[in-house]
């Protein structure tokens, strides 16, 4: 008989495996970080997580589909609390000093134990700037 334990992590690496494959599916989410990059001052990862954001507004981005995405090596950044989810602080940190730069009111919020998302609103405003 399953655990509960085993089931839920099942279905969170389930999960996760969706969000990431539904990541790598967006056809112009490259260059689409491109134009992101250029416009706000974007490092690479920040650029393709804000991309993946506003392709998709309003949807919950997950600390581990960004960790997996922006390609964590487990290496030191800013702080050794906690590598993994520094380096997501970090990364969105970035987004929003470059919505800042750009002069834009927009929030990338924070869904306390889930992840990071951005507004249906929030994501046109980004758009019309590009």
């Amino acid at each position: 008989m399953p655990c509960d334990s085993c089931d839920r992590l099942k279905r969170q690496v389930r999960e996760l495996k969706e969000e990431i494959a539904e990541w790598d599916r967006t056809e112009n989410n490259e260059s689409l970080a491109d134009k992101l990059r250029l416009r706000f001052r974007l490092r690479p990862q920040a650029a393709y997580t804000l991309a993946a954001m506003i392709e998709r507004p309003g949807r919950v981005f997950s600390k581990q589909a960004i960790i997996q995405h922006i390609g964590y090596d487990g290496s030191p950044m800013e702080t050794k609390r906690d590598g993994e989810d520094q380096s997501v602080r970090t990364n969105i940190s970035w987004v929003r000093s470059g919505l800042k730069y750009a002069g834009l009111d927009v929030e990338v919020r924070n869904i306390h134990a889930q992840g990071y998302l951005i507004s249906k609103e929030d994501a046109e405003k980004v758009r019309a700037l590009l």
